[in-house]
C-alpha cells in the first residue's frame, strides 16, 4: 500500500500479516485454519470449562487454527515455545453462547512442537454447535505483509481529521496491525488477569479480500461467519501471552 497523503500519519504506520487462507488438505505439521491438531500422547482433549445446561461437561473446544513460528515468526511466542493453537468452544443453547460476558470462549495454547509425540487426534463430536463459529473446510495460510494505517475511528483520536483520503482497512485475516473496528469503536481491552491494556494479536475475519495487499493470490473464505460480516478479534497481554486473552468479534 502507498503511503497516503496525510500529513503525519506515517508516524502511525503498522505491520500486519495478511494469512490468505485457501482450502486445502493441509496435515499436523502445517500452519493451518480448520486442519489435524499436533497434539501431545499424554494430554486429553480439552473441554469447556462451563457445563451444559444438563450439568455434564460434555462440550470438546474446537480446533480452530494453529501457527508455528517458523511460519509466523512475528507471533509473541513465549521462550521455548514454537506452536500456537486456537482453541474455542462452538456451544450454543438458546441462540446464545453460555459463557457469561464472553462472546466466544477462547483458549490459546504455547507449545513446543518438539514435545509433540502423540497421534493426531479426531476432532471429538460436538454436542451442541454454533454453526457460525465452525470452518467449513480445511485451509492452507500463505502469509504476507502489509502496511497498515489507523482506521478512522482511531484516527480521530490521533487527532487526524479523516477525510475520503484516508485509507480504509481492509478485510481479511490477519496478525497484528490496526484494530478493524466495525459496529464498535475505539476502547481499551484490560487484561483479564493484571489489569494492562491488551493487545491485538490476531484478527479471524469472515470475509476475505486482497484490498491493500499487493501479493497476486486466490483465497477462499473459511465458511465462519462473525457477528455481521465481522471478525473474531484475539487481544492478549502484552506483559504475558499466558494470561486470559480476550476475545472481541466487531
Amino acid at each position: 500500500m502507498p503511503t497516503p497523503s496525510v500529513p503525519g500519519i506515517e508516524a502511525h504506520a503498522r505491520t500486519a500479516t495478511r494469512l490468505h487462507p485457501l482450502a486445502g488438505t493441509p496435515t499436523s505439521a502445517d500452519s493451518h485454519v480448520g486442519g489435524p491438531m499436533r497434539w501431545p500422547a499424554d494430554e486429553p482433549w480439552p473441554y469447556c470449562a462451563d457445563p451444559l445446561p444438563d450439568g455434564s461437561l460434555g462440550q470438546a473446544l474446537l480446533g480452530t487454527a494453529q501457527f508455528y513460528c517458523r511460519d509466523f515468526p512475528m507471533l509473541p511466542f513465549p521462550a521455548g515455545r514454537d506452536l500456537l493453537q486456537v482453541f474455542w468452544c462452538p456451544a450454543v443453547y438458546d441462540g446464545r453462547h453460555h459463557h457469561g460476558y464472553e462472546p466466544i470462549a477462547l483458549r490459546l495454547f504455547w507449545r513446543d512442537s518438539t514435545t509433540l509425540n502423540g497421534p493426531d487426534l479426531d476432532q471429538p463430536e460436538p454436542v451442541l454447535v454454533d454453526e457460525e463459529a465452525v470452518p467449513d473446510h480445511a485451509c492452507a495460510l500463505r502469509p504476507c505483509q502489509v502496511t497498515e494505517y489507523p482506521h478512522s475511528y482511531d484516527a480521530e483520536l490521533l487527532g487526524f481529521e479523516p477525510g475520503d483520503d484516508w485509507p480504509e482497512l481492509a478485510a481479511g485475516s490477519k496478525i497484528g496491525g490496526w484494530m478493524p473496528w466495525w459496529q464498535s469503536g475505539p476502547t481499551t481491552f484490560p487484561c483479564r488477569d493484571c489489569g494492562t491494556d491488551s493487545v491485538l494479536m490476531l484478527s479471524l475475519h469472515t470475509e476475505e479480500a486482497n484490498d491493500g495487499c499487493s501479493c497476486e493470490t486466490d483465497e477462499t473464505t473459511v465458511g465462519w461467519q462473525f457477528g455481521r460480516d465481522g471478525a473474531l478479534n484475539i487481544l492478549v497481554c502484552p506483559n504475558d501471552v499466558e494470561h486470559r486473552p480476550t476475545p472481541w468479534i466487531d
